[in-house]
Formats: structure tokens, C-alpha cells, sequence
């Protein structure tokens, strides 16, 4: 019996949990990954975006209406509200209330969770739970590609980087479209390159399935066609037939203009089934709204945009004017064009309004922990450097084992599988025995014509790398390509615009368990300086402790070679430390301040979610949103709890730089300020309406200027302590209060 024969005997025997045990092990990892994910965040409020997202989803499936936040992709909000509009007790939003019908949607998406008469924490939970379902997805195809390249243990490691890395539990658990545009520009690029090998109709199934998603989820989607065009270059420059087979086809495709031609056809049908989904979407409705009721706010958004006079925006209104696609997501495409031109960013203490080229890379190192980046590192490396060297060599091995070794690397020159079901790449059963015969008859062929075996081997091995190259061409090309993107880009408001490029970064990652599998085989550990069983170990403690000690403030994690978490504010803001997550956590800090010590506590918050919807204590600064508040107070000593992003004045750059201009113009509204308050103090002002409101327009000047400059001297401060990071406390005295407002 042969050894074959024997293996396949071995596998029939096996249970079907042996025969899948890595499938098992990959829904346990994915199954704790959804279970942390929920239990850390039940105690988040929701960030500054999930409001609008959960209420457009749930008004396209409810009303048929999309005009609520089509610039963030239809897909994501339709799948985190679907079991929402299944919900007969959930009270819809009130089509008749002045927000809805004046275009505010951030009010009617507040309205929505909090005064309709729902429960916000019951809406929310069940919204992000879809959403880590999402994400489990993409984590899921992390693993299948990354065990089809490196075998199980690369792609349960893969897939152990994925469920452990901060920046991915950060946003997989809010409703938003990071994540499902991750899922599909991976499913897309992956896809496209099986395609790109081999015609097939599942293989062309999962193209058309990524394409359509991906334009769904994400407007950045048009990032996918450079890469595209990208591997079909790495494809037509092999010059190897492109086989085809497709129902009862079947046959090669020879030349590199006719392949052109066919894989061109290929993306025309994946285009096509993108047009079909779009259309779909809407039902094949262009109108963006059901009805005519709120046509007038569609128009004067629309007379916004034209105002734009930059050629794609034009594109976008020529392609308007023929109804060649649904309003719904022209009006999302041209309103994320306006919006990327300018956008106010703050790096490390700096301010922008078109952002700095090297704002993405430096997020990158500052919120991805060093062990995931050296395990990405050594997965860039390592796999080359074993998969060329041939190890030591026995003088006594026979003839059959330098056949083998013989058929590997002719199996490699042509593309085979690098490995299957855990194997090496030495290890792996690759050819048929006529291949194999054929092949060793030349390699003895060569040795009797005097070819020298040392040149012989490095051809191999040149041959080997170029295989692995080719197998992750996927990755580095779609890596390569949004990076350059951002690199470009003016749009640098949060780390979360590179999420897509983290799942190939964790396949590419898995190689260093193939490496380390292969050094230790063949006994060439010494090329790989420090990759050893004990190093994986101790790194990937490492990554487990971060994740321990971060939870549940994964969107607040930074990398202890910046100063850790705690040090977060000092570099960046908004998305990417503070979303107006912690607002719960503020609310139970503030009661609980109030009952220990009985001073007063102000508070400025960073979110869309009006302040009275938490009832929360505490007298209002400058928030992010008009908190409709009629209070008007000064200043004394308390607590002061800061937003990190409004502390920093992202969102008010013209205040952000204190200078004597605004000192002065602070001194001029502090005059008015003290007026209002007298005038209050004697009633008279409450009985002319006229001189109130215009009392009150001072007031939030004066209001703003105060914060600036309060803002100004609490950056140059140590916090007293912080709430999920993101949420900083001050205690401030009397004669530190006067030494900050008065000079």
C-alpha cells in the first residue's frame, strides 16, 4: 500500500470533528470574540454616528425613505436595524415633528431612541450585535484565506489577530460602515484573484457577491478598481493559460490578449451585478424620498452641492441629470466628495484643514499594538527567507525522497498550494506520479549533462518565493493601493478609515506560523534570527494582556510607545479616542461626585445625543451639539469633565490657538455677560422678548470664548484622572479658576 492509499484510509477513518476540528476551533475563537464584544458594550453610549445610522436603516425598511444618511452605505444600517423593523413594539419616528420635517436628522435620530417612547439601551444592543455578526464574517474569511495559504495554524493565528486587535473590537461593535467595507473589499480583491487564476461560476458567485456589497457599504468603494487593475497585471505578465469552466466549458485561455479580453468580460459582469445592486437597493426607485413631503430639504441640500465646482462632482450631477442611478446614492457619493476636500484633523497638538500626508501612518503605529506589528512584520519576511532555503541535506537520503523534493518544487513553479490542511510546504502531496517521474527525469537528465546542483537549487528557490508572491499578491496589491490612497487623501479624521487594510495585514501576518513550522522541520532556524516557539508566546501574551488591560475601552487603546491610553488626548481625537462613547460612565462619575463631595460639575461633551435624554447633572459648556439649554451661570470651582476632542477644539479651530485678538474679544463679551446677568437679576429683560434673544445670541459667544480659553490652559494640565480615556477630569480651586480666566 502506498502512502498515498494509507492517508486516504487514515482521513475516512477520522470523526467528522477531527476531520474539521479547525473549523470548530475558528467558530470558538469568533464565539468569545461576539461575547466580549457585547459584554463591553453595554455600558457605551452611542458614538457621534450610530444615531443616524440606526435610524436611516430603519426608515429605508420601514418607509421606503433614504434620505437620512445615504453618504455611509445603505448595507450596514439596513443589517443593523433589519431585526428593529421586524419589532412591532418599536414606535417609528414622528414624521411630523419640526426636526424631521426641517431636515435635522441628527434630532429626529436622537428623538428616535429617546423621546419616542423606546428603549435606547434595547434598540442599541440589538443594532450592534448585527454588527459584530458582521464582523465575525469578516473574521471567519480572514480564516479561510489564511489557512488556503499557510494551513490551519496560519489561519487559526490569522484569525487569533483579528479577534485580539483593539482597532478591529473597537469599531466592530458600533454601527457603522468600517467593518462591512472590510469584509468586502477582502471578499472583493480575494475573489477577483481566485478569478484571475481560474474562470469558475463559484468563483465569479463570490466576485459579483463582494463587488455588490462593497459598493453598498462603503462610498470608497471606486478605491477597489485600481487594485483590480493591479492583479490583472500580475495575472498577464505570468503568461500562463487561463483556464475556464464554467456549467460545461471547459477550456484554457492562451495569450495575453485573449485573457485580457475574457477577465475584462469577468469585471463588465461584476460591474453589472454592482448596477443591479444599487438599483435594487432602491427598490428601482430613483426618488430618495416616498413621497413629496420633504422635497423641498432634498432640493436645498442638492443646491449645496452644486456649489461645488470640482469635476467629479459634476460627474456625479451629469450622471443625476439622466437618472442613470437611484438619488438615494448619487446625493451620498457627491456629498462625500464635498466633504473630503476639506476636513479639520488634529495630529499630535496640530491643526488642519487638509490634513498631512503621513496622519494615517502615524495613527497606524500609535494605535496598533507592537506585537501585531511585529508579527505583520515577520509575516512580510520570514515565509521568503524559509521557503528558500532547502535546509540541511542527508548524503544517505535515497533516491525517492530527491524525487519528491523534485516534484515540490516543479509543483511550486506552477502554482500549486503551498500547503493543505496544516502541512509545510516540503510536506505538502502536490503533482501526480507521471509528473513527478517526468520531472526527476530531467533534473537526472541535467546531472548527466553537467548542470551544476548548487545554480540548480537557487532557481528553485527563486521559484518558490515567486509562488508565494503570487499567492499574496491580493493582499500586498489592495494594501499598497489604499495606503497610497490615504496618503493623499485630505480626509484625516480617524484611524478607522484604515480598517480595510487590517484583515490581508492578519493574513499576511499568518505566515509566520508556516515559517516557524518550516524552520523547525528543516532545521533552519538559523535564518530566521529569534522566530521560535517561545517568541509567538511571549508576543501573543502581550497582545492578550493589552487587550485585558484596555477593555472595555478598546476605541480609547494606544500604544504604550506613545504613552499608553492615559496619553491618548495628547495626539489624536474624534474617532479614534473619542466618540462620545463614555456617556453613561460620566453620568454615574457625576452622581457619584455630587453625593462624596457636593461640589458643582460642569461639563463639556463631545456627541450627538442631547444631555437631557441621560438626565444628566451638571451645568453645560460647550458641547458639540446646541444643547438647548436656557442656563446661564459662571464659572467656579469644581469638577470639570472634558471631552478629549473638545478640549483640543477640533471642531472650533478658530478658537483653538488662544491669542491677545481673542483675548480681547473675550473681555468685550465678558462685559456683556455680566450685564446679562444683571439684567437678569432684576426681572426687567424676561418681559422684552427682543432684547432676551438678543442678550442670549452675546451669551453664546461669550460662551464659546470661555471654554477656548479654558480649554487653552487645561491642555498645559495634568487630568486628574479620566473616564474611558476619552472623557478627562479637572478639579480646579477657586484661585486656580481665577488665575485661568482672569489673566
Amino acid at each position: 500500500m502506498n502512502r498515498r492509499s494509507s492517508n486516504l484510509e487514515t482521513r475516512q477513518r477520522l470523526s467528522p470533528f477531527s476531520r474539521h476540528w479547525s473549523g470548530w476551533a475558528a467558530a470558538a475563537i469568533l464565539t468569545v470574540f461576539v461575547c466580549v464584544g457585547v459584554a463591553s458594550v453595554r455600558i457605551k453610549a452611542p458614538t457621534f454616528d450610530e444615531t443616524v445610522h440606526i435610524l436611516g436603516g430603519y426608515t429605508v425598511l420601514t418607509k421606503l425613505d433614504y434620505h437620512v444618511n445615504p453618504e455611509n452605505g445603505i448595507l450596514p444600517q439596513v443589517w443593523a436595524a433589519l431585526p428593529l423593523a421586524l419589532n412591532s413594539k418599536i414606535t417609528p419616528p414622528d414624521m411630523k415633528s419640526a426636526g424631521w420635517l426641517s431636515g435635522l436628522t441628527w434630532n429626529a435620530a436622537s428623538n428616535f431612541l429617546y423621546t419616542s417612547g423606546n428603549d435606547p439601551g434595547t434598540i442599541l444592543i440589538t443594532a450592534r450585535t448585527m454588527m459584530l455578526l458582521m464582523a465575525a464574517a469578516c473574521g471567519f474569511l480572514v480564516f479561510v484565506i489564511s489557512k488556503r495559504i499557510w494551513g490551519v495554524s496560519g489561519g487559526l493565528f490569522s484569525l487569533a489577530l483579528f479577534a485580539l486587535s483593539p482597532t478591529i473590537m473597537a469599531n466592530a461593535r458600533l454601527v457603522s460602515s468600517d467593518l462591512a467595507s472590510a469584509l468586502f473589499f477582502l471578499l472583493s480583491i480575494w475573489a477577483w484573484q481566485l478569478v484571475s487564476e481560474r474562470v469558475t461560476a463559484k468563483r465569479l458567485s463570490l466576485f459579483c457577491v463582494g463587488m455588490s456589497g462593497l459598493f453598498l457599504s462603503k462610498m470608497s468603494a471606486p478605491l477597489i478598481i485600481p487594485a483590480i487593475l493591479a492583479v490583472l497585471a500580475v495575472r498577464l505578465f505570468r503568461r500562463k493559460p487561463l483556464r475556464v469552466a464554467v456549467g460545461s466549458a471547459r477550456f484554457a485561455v492562451v495569450g495575453q490578449f485573449k485573457q485580457l479580453l475574457t477577465l475584462s468580460a469577468v469585471v463588465l459582469l461584476g460591474g453589472a451585478a454592482v448596477f443591479a445592486a444599487i438599483w435594487g437597493s432602491s427598490f428601482f426607485r430613483y426618488s430618495i424620498l416616498p413621497d413629496d413631503t420633504l422635497r423641498n430639504v432634498q432640493d436645498r441640500k442638492w443646491e449645496l452641492l452644486m456649489e461645488d465646482a470640482s469635476f467629479p462632482v459634476k460627474v456625479v450631477f451629469s450622471v443625476k441629470k439622466y437618472k442613470l442611478l437611484p438619488e438615494h446614492y448619487l446625493y451620498g457619493f457627491a456629498h462625500v466628495l464635498h466633504e473630503s476636500k476639506t476636513r479639520h484633523a488634529f495630529l499630535n497638538g496640530r491643526r488642519s484643514e487638509t490634513g498631512w500626508w503621513w496622519f494615517f501612518p502615524a495613527t497606524f503605529g500609535m494605535k496598533t499594538p507592537p506585537a501585531l506589528i511585529l508579527f505583520i512584520l515577520a509575516g512580510l519576511v520570514f515565509p521568503f527567507v524559509v521557503v528558500g532555503n532547502r535546509g540541511k541535506k542527508k548524503r544517505h537520503r535515497t533516491s525517492n525522497t530527491q524525487r519528491r523534493t523534485s516534484n515540490i518544487e516543479h509543483s511550486m513553479s506552477n502554482g500549486e498550494k503551498l500547503s493543505e490542511g496544516g502541512s509545510d510546504l516540503n510536506d505538502a502531496t502536490v503533482g501526480d506520479e507521471k509528473t513527478a517521474e517526468a520531472d526527476s527525469g530531467r533534473r537526472d537528465t541535467d546531472s548527466v549533462a553537467g548542470v551544476d546542483a548548487s545554480r540548480n537549487a537557487v532557481d528553485f528557490r527563486r521559484l518558490r518565493r515567486i509562488s508565494l508572491a503570487r499567492r499574496l499578491a491580493f493582499a500586498f496589491v489592495f494594501v499598497a493601493v489604499y495606503v497610497t490612497f490615504s496618503l493623499a487623501t485630505n480626509l484625516n479624521i480617524g484611524h478607522r478609515h484604515l480598517i480595510p487594510i487590517y484583515p490581508p495585514l492578519f493574513i499576511i501576518a499568518g505566515g509566520v506560523m508556516f515559517a516557524i513550522r518550516r524552520s523547525k522541520k528543516r532545521a533552519i532556524g538559523r535564518t530566521a534570527p529569534g522566530l521560535n516557539w517561545k517568541t509567538i508566546a511571549f508576543l501573543m501574551f502581550a497582545l492578550l494582556a493589552e487587550n485585558v488591560v484596555i477593555f472595555p475601552d478598546y476605541l480609547a487603546y494606544f500604544s504604550p510607545l506613545v504613552g499608553g491610553s492615559a496619553n491618548g488626548y495628547k495626539h489624536l481625537v474624534d474617532s479614534s479616542l473619542d466618540w462620545g462613547q463614555d456617556l453613561k460612565r460620566l453620568k454615574s462619575y457625576i452622581e457619584k461626585t455630587k453625593a462624596d463631595d457636593g461640589g458643582e460639575c460642569y461639563v463639556a461633551y463631545f456627541g450627538s445625543v442631547n444631555l437631557t435624554a441621560y438626565r444628566l447633572p451638571g451645568k453645560r459648556l460647550l458641547c458639540a451639539f446646541e444643547q438647548f439649554s436656557y442656563d446661564v451661570f459662571p464659572l467656579s470651582a469644581g469638577t470639570y469633565c472634558v471631552s478629549a476632542t473638545m478640549l483640543q477644539m477640533d471642531y472650533y479651530p478658530e478658537l483653538a490657538d488662544w491669542n491677545s485678538e481673542l483675548e480681547k474679544l473675550y473681555r468685550e463679551y465678558r462685559g456683556k455677560f455680566r450685564e446679562f446677568r444683571a439684567e437678569l437679576a432684576k426681572k426687567k429683560t424676561l418681559r422684552n422678548k427682543k432684547r432676551l434673544n438678543e442678550l442670549f445670541r452675546d451669551y453664546k459667544v461669550f460662551e464659546k470664548l470661555r471654554f477656548a480659553k479654558l480649554a487653552d490652559s487645561l491642555r498645559r494640565w495634568k487630568p486628574d484622572g479620566d473616564i474611558g480615556h476619552s472623557i478627562l477630569i479637572y478639579k480646579l480651586s477657586e484661585k486656580e479658576l481665577s488665575e485661568i480666566m482672569n489673566n
